[in-house]
């Protein structure tokens, strides 16, 4: 998501459905199956460049493992044993001094991988800033959760495909749900015939839950 303010009709969309109807089971299926299939996911992809390993020319000199001799390699011109752990470059000192056959270091090429993870589209997106910027409501987290380096990090690790909004991000988001739900339950109210009144209180409960409800008459 590119770095900008989101527009009333961004933040409209944003929240169109209550949070408080999102299924919560959500976080047991699609959200978190997404998170575990990121690495296998068909969108992701990787493409690996690997050279097969060059055979070692040093075991046409020797028998690896006989059965008349297990636990060695056996010289075929010489038939002395070295043990199955003895180093190749033992091995090759040994055909150079004894035989004067020169046998060329194995050629070793490094596996190079390259791994493209494509991000969400735009609605896949949104689906999961939704449930983040929930759990910051919710839980009374402050704005700059999302610019802390760790938790980027920890999110990254787990849904390397989403890609977490900035700070001023989340405060647009937040503040224009906020003044959009304002502006409803005020239409909401206008709607009433006669004279009202509202009243609010606040407490903590038993479980230290903040409560803040709000009566009508």
């Amino acid at each position: 998501m590119d770095e900008q303010s989101f527009d009333d009709q961004t933040i409209d969309n944003f929240y169109q459905e209550n949070f408080d109807n999102v299924n919560l089971d959500y976080f047991n299926s699609q959200v978190f199956s997404d998170a575990q299939s990121e690495i296998t996911d068909t969108n992701i992809s990787v493409t690996s460049s690997t050279s097969s390993l060059t055979s070692n020319p040093l075991w046409k000199y020797y028998n690896r493992n006989p059965s008349d001799a297990p636990g060695y390699n056996v010289c075929k011109n010489c038939s002395i044993k070295y043990k199955i752990t003895t180093g190749t470059s033992t091995l090759r000192k040994h055909l150079k001094d004894l035989h004067q056959i020169e046998v060329p270091t194995r050629s070793i090429r490094k596996q190079r991988t390259m791994t493209e993870i494509e991000p969400f589209d735009e609605q896949k997106q949104m689906e999961h800033t939704k449930y983040l910027v929930q759990w910051l409501i919710c839980d009374l987290q402050p704005f700059t959760t999302v610019d802390n380096t760790y938790f980027r990090a920890f999110v990254s690790h787990f849904c390397p495909r989403y890609t977490m909004p900035e700070r001023h991000q989340v405060k647009d988001l937040i503040i224009g749900g906020f003044n959009s739900r304002r502006t409803k339950i005020a239409n909401e109210l206008h709607q009433i015939e006669g004279q009202y009144s509202l009243t609010a209180d606040m407490w903590t409960s038993i479980n230290q839950e903040d409560t803040m409800p709000f009566w009508g008459f």
